[in-house]
């Protein structure tokens, strides 16, 4: 296995020092596994997110769709679904070395067929013997060398993003030594990432980070990529609590699930099990963010965003935390605060038809514009402005407005735009620029007009307004 860089990370806390290493590398198992996987077209490998090194593993492998192992896996791929993690875990249970492709010394096929149902023992052998005939029939380390560069970037790229996780959270909040995994940067992975077990990482765990592509098809991450490393960083340690309280909490859990399944099973999350275990991990992770908040990562974005994807009581959840910290001098660790959330899970399901009606009204919105719409007329007397109020307190550090797209509105002269309160909006008009008989137009920008709840403004609001018979212009 080629390991290529490593970086040493030591955060100091005011209480301790926490020394991480947290391996980032490319790995020919895992770009052998994924590269299998876009051929047999399995959903989450086939994409070209990296388009360079997606265009080479097409002209190079194209003559080998055929292959007995690409056909075989097809085949368990309807027979038993495999794909998404089957595959990818399956690379940490191989070996390569110089007599090609065997099964690690430190598992046995037992194992894997217990560890996940999509395989058995007799499947994952048979799968063994045609990748081995796979690798050697294309010469796959020649294509693996032929891109180092292409991985040393992406391998740098994940160091710079990992020098600023501060390790010394985990101990402070999960009451348990960071053990830093090994981080696979996995160019075959598309936008998806998986934790598996590792048996050659110190923590016998590591990560899989897909990753995007520039304007030239080359890797890229960027510091958006840190909440995703972090989600799967806090599975190791979320998974056992929630192991642990998953019977006091399922019952609340299948109440919860019908409301939520049909947006759930968009994220690939199909039962009550998985989508408790999940927000939790999200939960924890927030709180990562709300210790360790950056610009592109903090938990207000965390929380919207996973209400988005259908957590809906997330801010509820978020909001609850906070007696956590107001009283850490008896909750040491979440280990002792989890019976409290237990709670708060039992009480959000008892009240999740409330929670429905504010997840569906949170959005402000627009109350009054004035002057009223196509009425230029009162432009004058009203002091050249628009006055737009919105139905609570908004963000006033944000604003946008814009040209009216696939219209034929002007643009309205705007000389300046400013919030005079929190529920007022100011348009300054110039009028010296307005013309007679045009139509002219702005568009507010849903997403830059945030209440202070920081949810974004219901709708797209387009204020337009004609010179149709003015005499003074």
């Amino acid at each position: 296995m080629k390991k290529i860089l490593c970086l040493f990370i030591g955060m100091l806390s005011c209480t301790n020092i926490c020394l991480a290493q947290i391996h980032v590398t490319a790995d020919e198992r895992v770009e052998l596994t994924t590269i299998v996987a876009r051929l047999t077209g399995m959903s989450g490998f086939v994409n070209n997110d990296v388009a360079a090194y997606a265009a080479d593993i097409d002209a190079y492998f194209g003559k080998y769709r055929e292959h007995e192992l690409i056909q075989y896996l097809q085949q368990l791929r309807r027979d038993y679904h495999l794909a998404y993690n089957a595959m990818a875990g399956s690379a940490m249970r191989i070996e390569i070395d110089k007599n090609g492709i065997s099964l690690h010394e430190k598992t046995t096929l037992s194992e894997v067929a217990d560890n996940d149902k999509r395989w058995t023992e007799e499947t994952f052998a048979k799968y063994i013997t045609l990748l081995d005939k796979f690798y050697k029939e294309t010469n796959f380390h020649c294509f693996y060398e032929a891109h180092s560069d292409i991985y040393a970037v992406a391998e740098k790229q994940m160091n710079d993003i990992l020098g600023s996780v501060n390790t010394a959270w985990f101990k402070s909040f999960y009451g348990k030594d960071f053990l830093a995994p090994t981080v696979y940067v996995a160019l075959g992975n598309g936008r998806s990432n998986y934790i598996v077990n590792d048996f050659d990482a110190p923590a016998e765990y590591a990560i899989m980070i897909g990753c995007g592509g520039d304007q030239n098809g080359m890797p890229q991450f960027n510091s958006s990529s840190l909440d995703s490393i972090l989600h799967e960083i806090c599975h190791y340690y979320t998974h056992p609590l929630f192991l642990r309280y998953w019977e006091q909490m399922e019952q609340s859990a299948n109440m919860i699930y019908p409301h939520v399944w049909e947006q759930m099973l968009r994220i690939a999350y199909g039962d009550a099990y998985t989508i408790t275990e999940e927000w939790l991990n999200n939960l924890f992770k927030i709180m990562y963010f709300k210790e360790n908040s950056t610009p592109a990562n903090n938990a207000v974005l965390s929380t919207y965003f996973d209400m988005e994807q259908g957590y809906i009581w997330m801010e509820r959840a978020v909001k609850f935390m906070d007696n956590f910290y107001a009283n850490r001098d008896y909750y040491k660790d979440i280990n002792s605060f989890m019976p409290m959330i237990v709670e708060f899970f039992k009480n959000t399901a008892n009240d999740f038809e409330k929670i429905e009606f504010e997840y569906e009204n949170r959005n402000p919105y627009v109350v009054s514009i004035f002057p009223s719409l196509e009425n230029i007329y009162d432009f004058i007397e009203a002091g050249n402005e628009v006055r737009i109020t919105f139905s609570e307190p908004m963000s006033t550090h944000c604003y946008g407005y814009t040209k009216i797209a696939n219209t034929n509105y002007t643009l309205l002269p705007v000389e300046s735009a400013s919030w005079e309160n929190q529920y007022t909006f100011v348009l300054k008009i110039a009028p010296s620029y307005l013309e007679k008989g045009k139509e002219y137009g702005v568009q507010l920008n849903p997403y830059y007009f945030l209440s202070t709840s920081n949810y974004p403004l219901k709708d797209t609001i387009n204020i337009i307004y004609n010179t149709h018979g003015h005499e003074n212009l």
